[in-house]
């Protein structure tokens, strides 16, 4: 009995297992495993990209995509060819994603062919742009099942799509820019669960925040304009999160006061996810996290005119935050200098299982990273990440070794400094990602097996400075470890006496 003579249940198990690349190259095995891989369940993972030669080259297919992407500006021929692909596609169709500007002309006709769609995404909507389109005298057809829509730009007069097409919306993303986008996201607000807004101007943002979302669960705000601390400050943002009690995820990319912190920490109870961008770094301005227990991602970032200055917080026995987060378990943070927090979060949460560390660019004093720090004092870690540039030599111990295996139960860890790489001992580590290590070299490579005996799974991206050469020679001293070096795969044998 060979693989092939397994009912057709059991293969499917067994390519549920298997990611994108695994599913291609099955697929080219026999015709019964191209019906298989590319069937069921395993389309919600695959997107059809539409070729340079537009969607003409596909409409033979007899594969049931469900996620079809279009990223080149429609032309007529172009355009006509995925409205005729998608009335193949009609009945399976579940996320359709137009990077570029369409008129709401073609959108009607896009979505006339698409009635199980459940989530769409498009550059712009205008009635403006002189863009090829079919022409068509029907309505908009009702979305039933549409409950994520994302628009980069929103323009023209077409407040009714929002108004009638979409009763079973809960997730929208757009911008907050002008009076119609207001208005939308102004109706839209009583059944919305996930809210994602652009914003860039201080008096759209200002009335945004006096609205209320009665299911508000999951909030991102992200600044695209730069907006003044006073501006910001003079916000009822405050007033905003206490009307706000249910949400689970919050992220706010705008130079958060500390007033905003506080009104988060009282109102918001239910947060299992944080991430604030911090205007300054003031007394107790973290203080008040203590009330969140249900607490288990934290994400900061300081402005990057913003440094930490150790003497001030020791002459002032200022400490960022008081008390302990006891449930929280993953820890990102891009402040500097990194070692001053350091130390105030291991006060505060030495059990975190995930910890990951990145910089400004324009930094050039990193010696404050200190890795010996991270690996003697939180002893749980399972997940380290460190996104910096350039570490200076000087920074790390005199004998050059970081005993990473310090944490006993540290599996992954991701690097993107090569002095990092070369002061590092892991022997815990099981997963290894390196990235854009500009000082990497097929030698560094060769000591990989030494560092890292337990690896089996190392990911190499944007290291231009390593050979294929030294990839395979690697391979072949590390078997039972699967390799991924950019867009090349090698998959880990067993080694006979």
């Amino acid at each position: 009995m060979n693989l092939n003579d397994l009912p057709e249940e059991v293969l499917c198990q067994i390519f549920d297992k298997l990611d994108l690349c695994e599913l291609k190259l099955a697929s080219l095995v026999c015709r019964r495993w191209a019906e298989l891989t590319f069937s069921g369940q395993r389309m919600n993972r695959v997107w059809l990209v539409q070729p340079e030669g537009g969607w003409k080259l596909v409409l033979n297919t007899r594969r049931s995509y469900r996620n079809i992407l279009q990223r080149i500006w429609p032309t007529d021929s172009r355009f006509e060819s995925l409205a005729q692909l998608l009335r193949i596609l009609k009945p399976h169709v579940r996320m359709l994603d137009m990077r570029c500007s369409i008129t709401f002309q073609q959108l009607r006709c896009v979505l006339q062919e698409v009635p199980e769609l459940q989530r769409f995404e498009a550059s712009v909507l205008s009635s403006r742009f002189n863009v090829p389109a079919l022409t068509t005298n029907e309505p908009f057809p009702v979305l039933t099942k549409l409950k994520c829509l994302k628009v980069h730009l929103l323009e023209g007069n077409h407040f009714d799509f929002f108004r009638m097409n979409v009763p079973n919306l809960h997730s929208l993303t757009m911008r907050c820019g002008t009076d119609l986008e207001l208005k939308a996201w102004r109706y839209m607000s009583g059944q919305l669960k996930l809210v994602f807004i652009y914003v860039s101007n201080s008096t759209y943002c200002s009335q945004f925040l006096e609205l209320t979302f009665p299911h508000l669960e999951d909030f991102t705000m992200e600044e695209t304009n730069f907006m003044r601390s006073e501006e910001i400050t003079s916000m009822r943002g405050y007033d905003f999160f206490r009307r706000h009690s249910l949400l689970l995820r919050l992220s706010v990319s705008v130079r958060i006061p500390a007033a905003w912190i506080r009104s988060i920490s009282s109102y918001c109870s239910e947060l299992t996810y944080l991430s604030l961008t911090l205007d300054n770094l003031e007394e107790g301005i973290l203080e008040s996290l203590v009330q969140l227990t249900k607490l288990r991602h934290l994400s900061l970032r300081a402005m990057e005119f913003i440094y930490l200055d150790r003497r001030h917080y020791s002459e002032q026995e200022t400490k960022l935050f008081r008390g302990t987060l006891k449930s929280l378990e993953s820890v990102k943070l891009t402040i500097h200098p990194i070692r001053v927090f350091l130390e105030y979060l291991f006060e505060a949460a030495p059990q975190l299982k995930c910890l990951e560390i990145g910089f400004h660019n324009f930094c050039d004093d990193l010696q404050a990273l200190d890795c010996q720090f991270i690996c003697e004092k939180f002893s749980c870690l399972r997940r380290l990440v460190l996104d910096v540039k350039f570490v200076p030599p000087d920074a790390y111990p005199h004998d050059h070794s970081v005993r990473i295996d310090l944490p006993e139960h540290l599996q992954e860890l991701q690097m993107r400094c090569g002095f990092c790489f070369r002061y590092m001992h892991g022997k815990n580590v099981r997963w290894l990602r390196i990235v854009a290590l500009y000082m990497f070299t097929d030698h560094d490579l060769n000591e990989i097996p030494e560092k890292f005996p337990l690896l089996k799974r190392l990911i190499i991206v944007n290291c231009h400075t390593l050979s294929m050469a030294g990839v395979e020679r690697l391979h072949e001293l590390m078997p039972s470890c699967r390799i991924d070096f950019d867009s090349h795969r090698f998959y880990p044998y067993q080694v006979f006496p």
